[in-house]
C-alpha cells in the first residue's frame, strides 16, 4: 500500500502516467499479498486516479465494485463507503445521475453508521456536484451549503473554504457574480488564515475571473498577476494551465490574435501531456475554435469545437457542454447558416444549466440570426432547437 500511495503521488505531483505504472505493481503485490482491506483500499484510491485520467470506465468501475465486494466481505462499512463514492462519480461522468445518487444516499446511511462526520460532509458535498453535472444550480448550492455547515461544526477550516469556493464557483455560473465574489472573498481569508498556499493562490485567480465579469479590468489585472507569481512559485502546471487560459480568452477578446493562440496553445499543453485536465483542455480547444472563427478558418473552427465537444460529452458536465454547444451556434452564424445558429442559440439560452457566460456569449448569435431570417423562419429554428434533447448532442458529418 505505501507503494500505491507514493504512486498516487508521483502521478499528481510530477507525472500522471508514469506514476500510474507504479500504482499498477503495487496492485500487482497486494493481490498476490492476498489482504482483502489492503485491496479494497487500494482499489478505490487507484480507481479514482485511473478515472481522473480519462481510463476505460468499464474498467475503472469493475476495479470499484471489486474493492466494495471485498469490502462487504470483511464487514467494513467505511472502506464500503469510499468505494462506493468513487463509482456513483463515475456513473455520474456517464449521466447516469440517478444512479449515481441512489449509491450516495446509501453512503451517507453508511458514514452516519459507523459515526463518520467528515465523510458525511465530503458525501454531501459529492452530491452537491453530481446535481451541478445535472444542471440542477438550486439543489447544488443547497447540498454545497449543508456540507459546509457539516465542516464548520467540525471546525474544519480548510474544508469549509473549500466549500466557499465550491459554492462560489456555482454562483458565478449562474451569473450571481456579487454574491461569487462575497465567498470567494471568505474563502481566500480562511485559506490564508490556515497557511494553505494552493487554495490561497487559486482564490486570488478565481477573484481575478470575478473583478473581470464585475467589469473592474485594473482590479483584475492585479489579481491575475498575483496568481501568476504565486502558481510559478508553487510550480504548478494546472494553476498556470487555468491562468494561460484565461489570459488567453482575454487577448482574444481584445482581438489579440497572435497572443491569444501562444497563450491558449500552452494552456492546452500543460494540460495534455504529464499532467492532464481534461476540463481544461475543452476550454482551451472552445477558445482556440473562436480564434479560428476570428480568422475565418471554419474548418480549424469545427475541428476544435468537435474535439471540444467530445471532451466535455466524455465528462458530462451540462454546463461545460453547453458552452461547446454554443460554439457550434457562432460556426453556424458564420457560414451563413442562420436557421441551425438560431437553434442552437435558442437551445443554450432556454436551457437551465447554461451558464451565464455562454449564454452573454451567444447571444449575439441570436441577434445575428433574428435579422437574417424571416420571422416565421425564426420562429420555427427557434422552436426546434428549444425542442432537442441531450442525447442528440452529438456530431455527424462535422455537424452538431
Amino acid at each position: 500500500l505505501p507503494l500505491l500511495l507514493a504512486g498516487l503521488i508521483y502521478s499528481y505531483r510530477v507525472d500522471s502516467r508514469a506514476g500510474l505504472d507504479w500504482c499498477r505493481r503495487s496492485m500487482h503485490l497486494l493481490r498476490q499479498r492476498g489482504d482483502r482491506w489492503e485491496i479494497a483500499m487500494a482499489a478505490n484510491l487507484l480507481g479514482s486516479r485511473l478515472h481522473s485520467l480519462g481510463e476505460p470506465r468499464e474498467d475503472v468501475k469493475a476495479l470499484l465494485r471489486e474493492g466494495a465486494d471485498l469490502s462487504r466481505a470483511i464487514g467494513d462499512e467505511l472502506v464500503l463507503a469510499y468505494n462506493l463514492t468513487t463509482l456513483a462519480w463515475v456513473l455520474a461522468d456517464e449521466r447516469q445521475h440517478e444512479a449515481a445518487l441512489a449509491i450516495d444516499q446509501e453512503c451517507q446511511a453508511l458514514f452516519e453508521q459507523v459515526g463518520d462526520r467528515a465523510g458525511a460532509a465530503y458525501n454531501l458535498w459529492n452530491i452537491a456536484s453530481i446535481w451541478e453535472s445535472a444542471g440542477d444550480y438550486a439543489r447544488a448550492l443547497r447540498q454545497y451549503e449543508h456540507s459546509r455547515a457539516l465542516f464548520g461544526a467540525l471546525g474544519r477550516r480548510y474544508d469549509v473554504a473549500s466549500a466557499l469556493g465550491w459554492e462560489s464557483q456555482l454562483l458565478q455560473r449562474i451569473g450571481d457574480y456579487a454574491a461569487a465574489l462575497q465567498r470567494r472573498q471568505q474563502a481566500l481569508e480562511l485559506f490564508q488564515e490556515v497557511g494553505d498556499p494552493h487554495g490561497t493562490a487559486w482564490s486570488i485567480f478565481e477573484l481575478g475571473e470575478l473583478q473581470r465579469l464585475l467589469g473592474n479590468p485594473v482590479e483584475a489585472e492585479r489579481l491575475y498577476a498575483q496568481s501568476l507569481a504565486q502558481f510559478q512559485q508553487l510550480n504548478t502546471d494546472h494553476g498556470l494551465a487555468f491562468y494561460y487560459r484565461a489570459r488567453g480568452r482575454d487577448a482574444l477578446d481584445a482581438g489579440e490574435l497572435d497572443a491569444a493562440r501562444a497563450l491558449l496553445q500552452h494552456s492546452l499543453a500543460l494540460t495534455s501531456g504529464e499532467h492532464i485536465d481534461f476540463w481544461n483542455q475543452a476550454q482551451a480547444l472552445y477558445h482556440l475554435g473562436r480564434l479560428a472563427l476570428r480568422e475565418g478558418d471554419l474548418a480549424a473552427a469545427r475541428q476544435q469545437f468537435q474535439a471540444a465537444l467530445h471532451i466535455a460529452t466524455q465528462w458530462a458536465n451540462l454546463g461545460l457542454t453547453l458552452m461547446m454547444v454554443g460554439g457550434f451556434a457562432q460556426l453556424a452564424a458564420a457560414e451563413g447558416a442562420f436557421a441551425e445558429a438560431a437553434a442552437l442559440a435558442a437551445l443554450v439560452l432556454a436551457h437551465p444549466g447554461a451558464w451565464a457566460e455562454t449564454k452573454a456569449a451567444i447571444t449575439a448569435v441570436r441577434q445575428a440570426a433574428r435579422a437574417a431570417l424571416d420571422a416565421d423562419e425564426f420562429a420555427a429554428a427557434e422552436a426546434a432547437g428549444r425542442a432537442r434533447r441531450e442525447g442528440e448532442w452529438v456530431v455527424v458529418d462535422g455537424k452538431l
